[in-house]
């Protein structure tokens, strides 16, 4: 019997079966990495799980948010309603409720689910790219298909929660129906692959670009047909993509929104990529994938082929692909893996096809030592990178930390940390776990699991990554002014590196997802670079975490502080209530004065109008984080710190009720008690009593027992009592201060129904 030449048996269905188990064994060996720790973005997979209403189980289809499109909000909402019915049956959840609060607690079944789908489009793209490559060169879909199993990036996205590998998967078999239309001819083959760009931007916008590969093979194929047929084309291709985002028509102020921040983002760049182009960085990241023989090789497919006619129009087809990909990533300022995998895709075809046509080239008598050499020496450098990236995972330095915090953190610090450090679960986060409707919703088992995790005193830095800030002012026509304040967002992280903030913290944990990024570029980031000498010099390095081995992430520093020393001897900490502005340019300043001078008041100082321009900047931006940590310092009784936050947010927000409440009580507990009664009263003033937050009439009541005025301290402790269930701990409160208040010489409980509006 005869045996099939070794050209025939290398792209033999086992040989890519052979490969396609590799690919998955490599993807699936630490595909649990980091869990039960979250601390990807998963955008998709987040706004997915957001979709269904725990109390009713209403599906809202618009996910509104477009920063991506909707087809993996879709498909992962898909997925999670598959893991909760299989958790219904096997009684692991009784509700959808439970469901969201075990997300909450230990999210990773959702998460490996999830994970599972991009293992599924890498193996997606490993057939696509086997079928394309050896319909060039007899062996060369094999050689590019052995390329991406074993490239590093491809197993690293498969085990996060993006949306790049479903496009690439869509992206990948798009262009293979296009040739296989070329070859065949059939109609419903090259709808096939119209369908499939409509889905692949769906995905993800910049799978649009397929349009343009495609025009060409349909215009190569039927010339003066081709631009009716392509348009047609286009159109099913934008019929598809409306099917999976119809809130592009449906919601198009939100999608516009959207859409033209991620357009913004792309050109303006990305904290950790500003200033310069990102071509070195695709360069560097595409050999790595495919070796820098793939650099070298890419050139040579153009010669191979410009020289035959046959492959000529498809390999056109492909270097327009590959260019269509690369040159946008390449001009863009964002340094992301991710954006990177279509070019290694194509890029690993068009290499895989030089390589084997120069080696099919050579004197017969040569051709299977050639093509063996090649495949060991195109693979097996790749092999080593990705094997070893395969191999890691076992453990992530975030959870060293945070397993060390938990056995030796005290519970009464206060541990403040940058992004991607440890996954605490803090007091307040837990609190708002506890006042989700999940958790009202849930079994009393699942909230006796959440009841019983350990939380401790944590607040986490913002990270300003990308876009423009800019301010939204009210003018006084009723329309609105939007003034720049930075183009970059990352100008403004320096708001949260001033020592003084944490004069009376006890811990700071720094992670090198974040820290290397500002020590990168000391003169664009001089305020976070002091900031970390400070820490050098004036704390102590109590543990370090850093990758090493199977253990992966990014090296993370605990620091105790030394309160007093931390911003240096000489420095009081005494902040000023608007410190943050500190941070905000000189040209913002006089812009936001030149705008709204005319429209206020003469004697209003400058400082007063160009502060008051950055409501809503502060809200957003710095409000949360203010928030944070006056009640994380509340709860650990340190009043004077606690009361110089919230007094930042009364500075922008003299109404705020959460910051009112905690200035009041701090103001409290150092005795200030005319500042609480005064701060109390200007927010009630605006609000009917018997709507009234009852902490906050309580804290009013205290006040002007202590400030000379028992009577009406009196009447407003019996007026709120009389709203309030006896079992209520506001009540319980009231109940005390009233024992406490001398007696009444008259009635002064008033009704309500009686009090004037």
């Amino acid at each position: 019997m005869r045996q099939p030449k070794l050209e025939t048996a290398i792209q033999s269905p086992l040989v890519i079966g052979l490969l396609l188990l590799i690919a998955g064994c490599l993807r699936l060996w630490n595909i649990s990495t980091g869990l039960p720790d979250f601390l990807e973005e998963a955008i998709p997979f987040r706004l997915a799980l957001a979709m269904k209403d725990v109390a009713t189980g209403h599906v809202d289809w618009n996910p509104h948010s477009f920063n991506y499109p909707s087809l993996s909000v879709y498909t992962h909402f898909l997925l999670q309603q598959m893991v909760y019915a299989v958790g219904l049956l096997t009684h692991a959840y009784r509700s959808y409720a439970d469901y969201v609060l075990q997300f909450y607690m230990d999210p990773s079944r959702m998460v490996l689910v999830a994970r599972l789908l991009g293992v599924a489009c890498d193996l997606a793209i490993i057939v696509a790219v086997a079928r394309i490559g050896n319909r060039f060169a007899v062996g060369a879909g094999t050689v590019a298909a052995a390329l991406l199993t074993f490239a590093p990036s491809l197993i690293a996205t498969s085990r996060s929660i993006f949306c790049d590998s479903l496009m690439c998967a869509l992206m990948a078999w798009s262009l293979e129906r296009m040739i296989a239309w070329h070859h065949s001819g059939r109609p419903s083959v090259l709808i096939t692959a119209a369908i499939l760009v409509g889905l692949a931007t769906g995905a993800k916008y910049p799978g649009a670009v397929m349009l343009i590969p495609m025009a060409w093979i349909v215009w190569d194929k039927q010339r003066g047909h081709g631009l009716g047929l392509w348009l047609r084309l286009a159109g099913l291709a934008a019929l598809v993509f409306v099917f999976t985002t119809p809130y592009a028509l449906l919601d198009p102020r939100e999608f516009w929104r959207d859409f033209s921040f991620e357009a913004g983002h792309a050109a303006g760049g990305h904290f950790g990529s500003l200033g310069q182009r990102s071509f070195p960085y695709v360069v560097s990241t595409f050999s790595h994938n495919l070796g820098w023989l793939a650099v070298l090789l890419l050139p040579l497919s153009l010669w191979q082929f410009a020289r035959n006619a046959a492959h000529r129009a498809l390999g056109i087809g492909l270097w327009l692909t590959f260019l269509c990909f690369a040159a946008p990533v390449s001009m863009a300022h964002i340094d992301a893996e991710r954006y990177v995998l279509p070019v290694i895709v194509v890029g690993a075809l068009l290499t895989a096809v030089a390589a084997v046509s120069a080696i099919l080239q050579a004197p017969r008598t040569n051709i299977r030592l050639g093509l063996s050499a090649a495949v060991i020496a195109a693979v097996l450098p790749v092999l080593a990178e990705g094997s070893r990236l395969a191999a890691g995972g076992g453990d992530t330095t975030q959870l060293e930390a945070r397993r060390w915090c938990e056995a030796h953190l005290p519970r009464e610090a206060l541990l403040v940390q940058e992004a991607y450090a440890a996954r605490l679960v803090s007091d307040t986060q837990k609190q708002d776990v506890m006042n989700n409707a999940a958790y009202q919703h849930a079994s009393p088992e699942m909230r006796a699991r959440l009841d019983n995790i350990a939380a401790y005193h944590v607040v986490t830095l913002p990270l300003l990554v990308a876009g423009k800030i800019t301010s939204h002012v009210e003018a006084g026509d009723q329309s609105a002014i939007e003034l720049e304040v930075v183009p970059q967002a990352s100008a403004l992280n320096g708001i949260f590196y001033d020592a003084c903030l944490y004069a009376s913290a006890d811990y700071f944990m720094t992670s090198a997802g974040v820290r290397a990024r500002f020590a990168s570029d000391p003169a664009r980031y001089p305020r976070e670079a002091a900031f970390y000498r400070e820490l050098d010099e004036h704390s102590d390095r109590v543990a370090t975490f850093t990758p090493r081995g199977t253990v992966v992430g990014p090296e993370i520093i605990l620091y105790r502080l030394h309160r007093g020393r931390l911003a240096g001897p000489q420095d009081s900490c005494a902040l000023p209530a608007a410190w943050w502005t500190e941070a905000i340019p000189a040209t913002y300043r006089q812009r936001a004065v030149d705008r709204l001078r005319p429209m206020s008041r003469p004697e209003v100082p400058d400082s007063v109008i160009w502060i008051a321009s950055l409501s809503s900047v502060f809200a957003e931006k710095v409000q949360p984080f203010v928030s944070d940590m006056a009640t994380e310092l509340m709860k650990l009784h340190r009043p004077s710190a606690a009361r110089q936050f919230a007094e930042a947010t009364l500075v922008m927000d003299p109404t705020n009720l959460v910051a009112t409440l905690l200035y009041a009580s701090s103001s409290a507990m150092l005795g200030l008690w005319p500042q609480a009664r005064a701060v109390t009263a200007r927010t009630l003033a605006i609000t009917r009593e018997e709507l009234a937050e009852p902490a906050l009439v309580l804290i009013h009541a205290r006040a002007l027992a202590h400030t000379g005025s028992p009577g009406e301290a009196r009447s407003r402790a019996l007026r709120l009592l009389s709203r309030l269930r006896p079992d209520d701990p506001v009540a319980v409160a009231t109940k005390t201060l009233l024992v406490q208040l001398p007696a009444a010489k008259a009635n002064v409980s008033t009704p309500f129904a009686s009090d004037p509006e």
